[in-house]
């Protein structure tokens, strides 16, 4: 990767390095918010789809999109029943509520689950890990995940379902991490099998997943789960 701005190397000139039919997915949670912030507004036009989800009350997601909109190349939107997938969109899971995405006919499209149907609510709403469950499940070897700083372990099962898959899998490395929590668990259980910092998440989501070019590739002593205390 370039050393210096991935806004300089990758934003101007792309041109699809990504697969066709390639989805990404971010889960984050403490400092998720100015995690996005930083990378999101690096992204060209022709960006893969993004679908992100910020652990958030409901109330604060709509205006934190339409603020990153305002500050971004791409779309950026709160996501809402039926909205189809495109290069160039980032879609935000409204508070409290679960995104999930799911194919019809041609197009991948989000959903929104309140969580209560089932009587069976998942916890933190919105979840990473229905995120990413949904998305392996749709695309298969196509989705990316993507887990930020947070605390907690959400998002590491949903990682492992799309490295199942045959997808690609990455958590932000500890030294750029608010929280080095959610992205922790991820890289031990062996989920994320890349690590990347902050100021190259925008290029990796353009460059690596086509490519296969990590920033590091984790040791395999590091993608050990941790010992049980017996």
């Amino acid at each position: 990767f370039n050393d210096g701005s991935p806004l300089e190397a990758y934003a101007l000139a792309s041109r699809h390095r990504w697969p066709a039919g390639r989805i990404v997915a971010i889960g984050a949670s403490t400092g998720g918010v100015q995690a996005l912030r930083t990378f999101i507004p690096e992204l060209p036009i022709d960006c893969p789809p993004i679908l992100i989800a910020q652990h958030m009350p409901a109330g604060f997601t709509r205006s934190f999109a339409q603020r990153l909109d305002s500050c971004s190349r791409i779309d950026v939107c709160e996501a809402f029943d039926g909205l189809a997938m495109r290069p160039g969109l980032a879609v935000i899971a409204p508070g409290d509520h679960h995104l999930i995405v799911e194919r019809r006919a041609s197009e991948c499209v989000c959903r929104i689950d309140p969580g209560d149907g089932t009587g069976s609510r998942i916890r933190p709403m919105p979840s990473a890990d229905r995120l990413f469950d949904s998305l392996a499940e749709t695309i298969g070897s196509l989705a990316v995940g993507i887990v930020l700083t947070g605390m907690g372990k959400d998002g590491a099962a949903g990682l492992e379902t799309i490295r199942r898959a045959g997808g690609i899998t990455a958590s932000q490395d500890e030294a750029s991490s608010q929280i080095f929590g959610m992205p922790k668990v991820a890289a031990q259980t062996g989920a994320a099998r890349y690590e990347v910092e902050l100021r190259h998440m925008a290029a990796f989501i353009m460059e690596a997943p086509a490519k296969g070019r990590p920033l590091r590739l984790l040791r395999d002593d590091e993608l050990q789960a941790p010992k049980s205390q017996g």
